[in-house]
């Protein structure tokens, strides 16, 4: 297997090294013109063809004669991409010796050098090889490692091939168990019984199978391109699984653009089978792919993922991959000029003005503290403005599964509503035990006569903050209003809303002092909101992934949650 790839120069790639991984799928996505199918072509110029030698057995020298008989590109050379070139074309202008460097598994590395081809080949063939520099006093060689490539001539239509005369029977075929294998996993994907396999050549253009199926008016002829590719795809993959029994050896797979001509489910349940066989039979899997759908679930697997990025001196690749990004490189959108697909804010609904000032207040603590990373997330909260919704209504409206402007907001609710926070339906409660107001109130009362440091804060006492103020204009209206209350009780009086809106009238009337005082609290609660910060990040892992954030910018929580 191969472990990494580390350049010098070749083409695109300058001063950069890709790491692979030989038991997650590598996938590699990107603009086009960045040299994705030139590194799988690289990956395949690092070994060498196994060849049939003398000490293998039978079954091992037929296994070879069939697997790469029944496949159409076998270990294909650099040269094989550049034989079609009109004029040499220099990989490196200006570097000599090495180009780059190759690191194997088991751990081994070997440096590769350009070679000019002969006069007499540039006529017919291609312009220059890639070969190893072989070091004097090293026993290095290049590697054995059988390797299937599947290119985009796989894909096309046996309807849309002119010249049927070249069309031709491949006499090998894989072993009976084996093609049983690749049928049943055809049947999985679509649901036709195959029989009667045999395999043809269609010229020089692709390896395709040749059968009928259950379904009337159904063969190998007259499926779909999608179905056609699909069963190309699984024929490489089991006879890479029949080499692996027969010799115990891990091999290679590099499919171009693995996505082209599948519908989304068959691209999510063949990267399970990917990577399925990936794991169980030790063949390192490559392929090229610009589908949005499988990159978010290869992501979500946490597969190996390059992205490739033109720039004016080469390439460079997307260091931290995520799929706002890619949505945005993929689709060769910014965030200025297409919304679609920029990342979203989590709306967060609360009760009312009071409760809204609060938030913003406790936002505002936690950037300036910058708790575990909170500023970067802080743009991503929407503290949705002038709608004032009753708890019970807002409880109501967050359980409803089927409201789904709900169903990736927030919901907060005042502190005297604790026993109502539900984190499964997105209800989260303020610290404070009680309505925004009261508990403040009541937290001012407590202050007011103490000795508490608040009353020598200089801003404070420049705005008028002091303790007999407070108790002048905020205390004694407090109490004015409790008693007022206590006796339209007593007289038998309906005190309906009366309470709330004095609150809030006195409230709003100090809104400064109010700030003030409630950023002091926090400073005073600091044990006691965290479990509020804990519970809000939990609450944005839950809701991030699917309005397009990128959940891992609050890196604190484990992205499980």
């Amino acid at each position: 297997m191969i472990k990494s790839i580390k350049f010098i120069k070749y083409k695109k790639f300058q001063d950069m090294e890709f790491t692979f991984s030989t038991d997650k799928l590598n996938i590699i996505s990107g603009q086009n013109g960045t040299g994705k199918s030139s590194l799988l072509y690289l990956v395949s110029n690092s070994f060498q063809e196994p060849t049939k030698s003398q000490d293998l057995s039978n079954e091992q020298k037929g296994c070879l004669d069939q697997i790469k008989n029944i496949n159409h590109i076998f270990n294909p050379k650099i040269e094989k991409l550049t034989k079609g070139d009109k004029r040499y074309n220099n990989p490196a202008k200006d570097v000599t010796g090495s180009l780059y460097s190759v690191t194997y598994e088991p751990p081994y590395s070997l440096d590769f050098r350009r070679h000019n081809a002969t006069k007499a080949s540039l006529q017919n063939s291609f312009r220059y090889r890639l070969v190893p520099k072989y070091l004097q006093g090293t026993s290095n060689s290049l590697p054995f490692c059988p390797i299937v490539y599947l290119g985009l001539s796989r894909l096309v239509s046996f309807g849309e091939f002119q010249d049927e005369e070249s069309v031709k029977k491949i006499t090998k075929k894989l072993k009976d168990e084996y093609q049983i294998i690749i049928n049943d996993l055809f049947k999985g994907f679509t649901g036709l019984q195959i029989s009667n396999v045999s395999h043809q050549k269609m010229g020089n253009v692709k390896h395709k199978s040749d059968f009928s199926t259950n379904d009337d008016g159904i063969d190998s002829n007259t499926i779909s391109a999608g179905q056609d590719n699909l069963y190309i795809i699984l024929t490489a993959l089991v006879s890479l699984r029949y080499y692996y029994e027969v010799f115990n050896k891990s091999s290679i797979l590099l499919i171009d653009e693995v996505d082209a001509t599948l519908h989304p489910a068959f691209q999510l349940k063949l990267l399970l089978l990917l990577q399925q066989y990936s794991r169980q039979y030790q063949i390192q899997i490559f392929f090229t792919t610009h589908s949005l759908t499988l990159i978010e679930y290869a992501l979500s697997l946490k597969e190996n993922i390059l992205y490739f990025i033109n720039k004016p001196s080469g390439i460079t690749t997307l260091e931290k991959v995520d799929m706002a990004t890619i949505n945005r490189l993929l689709l060769n959108v910014t965030t200025d000029n297409s919304d679609i697909f920029t990342p979203k804010k989590i709306p967060i609904f609360t009760e009312d003005a009071e409760a809204r000032l609060l938030l913003e207040i406790l936002f505002d603590y936690f950037c300036g503290k910058d708790k575990d990373g909170f500023s970067k997330v802080r743009n991503f909260l929407y503290i949705v403005e002038d709608i004032s919704i009753g708890s019970e209504n807002l409880k109501n409206m967050f359980k409803n599964k089927t409201i789904d402007n709900f169903k990736w907001s927030i919901c907060i609710l005042d502190g005297d509503k604790h026993s109502s926070q539900e984190l499964n339906n997105n209800i989260l409660v303020l610290p404070g035990q009680d309505s925004p107001e009261k508990f403040l109130f009541e937290f001012a009362k407590n202050l007011v006569g103490s000795s508490s440091d608040f009353w020598d804060d200089l801003t404070n006492i420049q705005n008028g903050f002091t303790s007999d103020a407070i108790r002048g204009i905020l205390i004694d209206e407090y109490n004015k209003i409790n008693e007022k209350c206590n006796t339209k009780q007593t007289n038998g009086e309906s005190i309906g809303g009366f309470l709330r809106e004095e609150y809030k009238k006195l409230f709003n009337n100090n809104i400064g002092f109010m700030r003030r005082l409630f950023g002091y609290w926090i400073k005073q609660n600091e044990s006691g909101i965290d479990g509020f910060f804990k519970n809000l990040q939990i609450l944005f892992y839950k809701n991030g992934k699917s309005v397009n954030i990128d959940i891992s910018s609050w890196p604190k929580m484990d992205a499980n949650g």
